[in-house]
């Protein structure tokens, strides 16, 4: 079908690039070419568009709910090996990605990376639970497991009743970052409403906060990741049952090894000065 492999794609590449970091370019510039595509805006994007990306690409060989774990699952493992090491992990991911688009035709290809614009785009905006909302009004949400995300308005009012001003600096003062714990993450909402808040309150969500989320779900484990990536949250999103402890997989934001890596400089830096 002439497909790129995930690690070499457009969508790779231009993850790399920083280009869905808020604020203008990754290098802190922005050049007369840049400035003239920032005049011409995009046309506003919508979750009813992103949702309508999938229902037009279902077919009876392809049911919407397949659709759209086939989608996220896409756009996840495309992030992850845009940035990340090629070991036997990154193959294993580059044999899932072109597993799953070896089942479609190209029509339904494009879908998908129409589709990642559109979550990209909307991430641009504001934060927000896009992919839960997307797939809430999708219907595809699994009853029998009882399985609905919370609405994201609703999680904006959690975090706004239990994350206020002093609790964000009396936790950087102690620890250089405000720290969240979410155990049965679902598709990020009470992540992205938890920024929402740091940023309300001042501060930057890159530089003074940290996220361990988890979920038994494997597709909850993909879209938490996605909108950390696009939120640009540093966390630690793992897949596995947080109950018994267990971790089949895990996956850290650039945002959060990036930290790591210059702490970690940092500290070899104070051990070398002290000698």
């Amino acid at each position: 079908m002439g497909l790129v492999p995930a690690g070499m794609s457009p969508i790779g590449r231009l993850t790399q690039k920083g280009s869905f970091q808020r604020g203008g370019s990754s290098t802190g510039t922005t050049s007369l070419d840049e400035r003239k595509t920032m005049a011409k805006k995009p046309p506003p994007v919508s979750v009813k568009q992103a949702a309508k990306i999938i229902t037009d690409a279902a077919s009876p060989r392809h049911r919407v709910s397949s659709l759209f774990q086939d989608f996220v699952s896409v756009m996840y493992l495309s992030l992850r090996n845009g940035v990340e090491p090629r070991d036997d992990a990154w193959q294993a991911r580059e044999n899932e990605y072109l597993e799953i688009v070896g089942k479609y035709d190209r029509e339904v290809v494009d879908a998908m990376s129409n589709f990642f614009a559109t979550v990209a785009l909307l991430a641009q905006d504001d934060f927000a639970d896009h992919l839960g909302e997307i797939y809430m009004s999708l219907e595809t949400s699994n009853k029998s497991l009882g399985q609905f995300f919370t609405p994201y308005h609703v999680s904006q009012l959690m975090a706004g009743i239990t994350v206020s001003s002093d609790c964000i600096k009396n936790a950087i003062d102690e620890h250089g970052y405000f720290e969240m714990s979410e155990p049965t993450c679902g598709s990020g909402g009470m992540v992205i409403a938890t920024a929402e808040q740091v940023v309300a309150h001042g501060y930057e969500v890159e530089k003074h906060m940290r996220v361990t989320a988890q979920d038994i779900d494997r597709h909850c484990h993909r879209m938490t990741y996605i909108a950390c990536r696009l939120h640009n949250i540093p966390a630690t999103v793992i897949w596995g049952d947080t109950i018994a402890m267990e971790q089949r997989e895990v996956a850290h934001t650039p945002a959060l090894y990036h930290r790591l890596v210059a702490e970690k400089q940092q500290a070899e830096a104070d051990v070398k000065d002290a000698a």
